[in-house]
């Protein structure tokens, strides 16, 4: 955030409404938000609060980029996606003037504005508020509980606590309630909840800790106004261990009490429902669910171990069976294993949790997924993920499985929707944002790929799903001495990822490089995977069609990923123009809807 020792404020601008606290971007008109990525909105707050003044690059930098080294050249693409997003005309800039060699200029003139805004016209903003104590609630941040010393047992029991208690919570009349993947950056020891709830635009924050003692466990909580910093309620809880779903029905139900005058039946037994009456199993998934937030072949390896645990806990954990079939899909799309070894393992799992509960979203959305990339049958796939979103239209997974869909279907445009609306109902969700570059990759759109993949890694520098992505988009910039800095500053693999290095070196010309990283991707040591779609990538970067459309071939019959996306991947545009490349994305068209 932009000035953090201070309220955030609200503009207006020509046709724009700029919701300092909640930074978002509206318009006027009918106040139907501007979908602009992190890093745009951080840039335009600072330029609109200096407003007039030329402002160097250098400042900006430090500004939008706090303790992240990134180049000039961000700035310039993350200038560009907002001119466009203000609709400026390339000739006539109205909003943002450059001053050569130095900076930028705010020039429209600015209104600071009372903080009401105009209403969203997004249909699945609940209307109305809560009002307690004085207080109008709309929107709640459960913050992760801290851990008072760090022999209180692992981080999942307080990321467990704050799940269920979101889940629990969330359910109340009209109050929107942060996601997990929003709130769980917020965690350390130190911080400062009401800072929290400003960041997150919340109206107040629930926060707490926990400590353990043996078989004992005490929670302490307070309920937070985040604008003036009262303390609406507080409470402390002591439980046996093997209680502590205990302690979360009371949490939720005396929270709830504070935030809502009278609760009804259906009320409180929604605040009781878990999804699992065993607090070992609960644990177990929720560090395997923490793992699968941030994939990459280790993380969801790892993953599997907790998750596979969490069921054997409890068989009848439908939710710990959705997310162990999500787990292995990705971990097969990832190259984790020969798809054919792994995703009858995801299927059996989804296929489980839909017995147990028919009507729980996330398992719908995962057989969707399943039914995309491994069975390739389109059309089931597409009627698996609208059976999710008519249980949950909040579903963010299903959200992300149809955008996906959408790609494998050349609709990039409605695919960028799709993911946006998973991204708005969970806007720090890794994945999601880097799926969004992936959209602007796919469709040509290599500069504004590399302002939203930027902005992703600067929420964590180590999330190497979008440093392949963003390596790939500067390699089709023709910035190959970027990209290969970006492929060899990889920790681990993710999707695509082993053939990223040697197809950049042979399109940069350096075929003996290439070729040697390329035996070494042929060679691999015992057991371990390689992807057809891999090896084809190399080649087709070498120009050796005939190979290249070889190894598609085999890349089908593995169901070796991203092969879902080979219609409109920029590794394979050489090849448009060949009968057997068109025959092959006939066998990906699968069944007409």
């Amino acid at each position: 955030m932009i000035h953090p020792q201070s309220p955030p404020v609200n503009f207006q601008f020509g046709g724009f409404y700029l919701d300092g606290r909640r930074r978002l971007l509206l318009s006027r008109s009918d106040g139907s938000t501007v979908a602009l990525p992190t890093k745009s909105i951080d840039l335009l707050l600072y330029l609109v609060e200096r407003a007039g003044e030329v402002v160097e690059k250098a400042a900006l930098i430090r500004a939008v980029w706090p303790n992240v080294h990134v180049e000039e050249n961000s700035l310039s693409q993350c200038i560009s996606a907002l001119r466009r997003a203000l609709g400026e005309d390339p000739s006539d800039h109205q909003f943002i003037v450059t001053a050569p060699g130095r900076g930028y200029r705010f020039i429209a003139d600015v209104q600071v504005v009372a903080p009401e805004r105009p209403a969203s016209r997004r249909p699945d903003t609940p209307r109305g508020a809560i009002r307690r104590s004085g207080v109008t609630v709309r929107s709640l941040a459960v913050l992760p509980f801290k851990p008072l010393s760090k022999e209180d047992g692992p981080a999942s029991l307080e990321l467990g606590m704050t799940d269920a208690l979101i889940m629990r919570i969330g359910g109340l009349r009209n109050l929107i309630i942060s996601p997990l993947s929003s709130v769980r950056r917020y965690g350390a020891p130190d911080q400062d909840p009401i800072a929290a709830g400003k960041e997150l635009g919340v109206d107040c924050v629930l926060d707490g800790s926990i400590q353990r003692s043996g078989e004992q466990v005490r929670v302490s909580v307070r309920l937070i106004d985040v604008d003036s910093g009262r303390q609406l309620w507080a409470a402390r809880f002591d439980q046996d261990f093997s209680d502590i779903f205990a302690i979360q029905d009371a949490i939720a139900e005396r929270a709830a009490a504070a935030l809502v005058e009278e609760l009804t039946t259906d009320d409180r037994d929604r605040l009781r429902r878990h999804p699992t009456d065993n607090a070992q199993a609960y644990q177990l998934y929720i560090t395997g669910w923490s793992g699968l937030t941030r994939p990459s072949c280790d993380s969801l390896e790892k993953a599997l171990g907790y998750l596979e645990l969490s069921v054997a806990r409890d068989p009848a954990f439908a939710l710990a069976h959705a997310c162990l079939a999500d787990c292995y899909a990705v971990f097969a799309v990832f190259g984790g294993g020969m798809p054919h070894d792994i995703f009858p393992k995801a299927l059996a799992a989804v296929t489980r949790a839909l017995a147990l509960d028919p009507e729980l979203a996330e398992a719908h959305a995962e057989l969707g997924h399943i039914r995309m990339v491994y069975d390739l049958d389109l059309y089931a796939a597409e009627k698996s993920l609208l059976r999710a979103l008519e249980i949950n239209l909040h579903s963010a997974m299903a959200h992300h499985y149809m955008g996906l869909l959408l790609i494998a279907r050349g609709q990039l445009d409605d695919a960028l929707v799709s993911i946006r609306r998973a991204q708005a109902l969970e806007p720090l969700a890794l994945n999601f944002n880097a799926n969004i570059g992936m959209i602007h990759y796919y469709s040509r759109r290599y500069e504004e790929a590399v302002v939203q993949l930027e902005t992703t890694l600067a929420m964590d520098t180590g999330f190497d799903h979008a440093r392949s992505l963003l390596g790939r988009a500067w390699l089709r910039l023709g910035q190959f001495d970027r990209a290969i800095r970006e492929f060899r500053s990889r920790s681990s693999t993710t999707i695509g990822s082993a053939a990223d290095l040697p197809a950049a070196l042979a399109l940069a010309g350096r075929t003996a490089n290439a070729t040697a990283e390329f035996e070494r991707l042929l060679d691999p040591p015992k057991g371990r995977y390689v992807s057809a779609f891999d090896v084809a990538t190399v080649y087709a970067a070498l120009g050796m069609t005939a190979d290249t459309l070889d190894w598609l071939e085999r890349a089908i019959d593995q169901r070796a990923q991203p092969i879902n996306f080979l219609g409109v991947d920029p590794a394979f545009d050489s090849l448009r123009a060949e009968l057997r490349f068109e025959r092959i994305l006939k066998r990906l068209k699968g069944r007409p809807t």
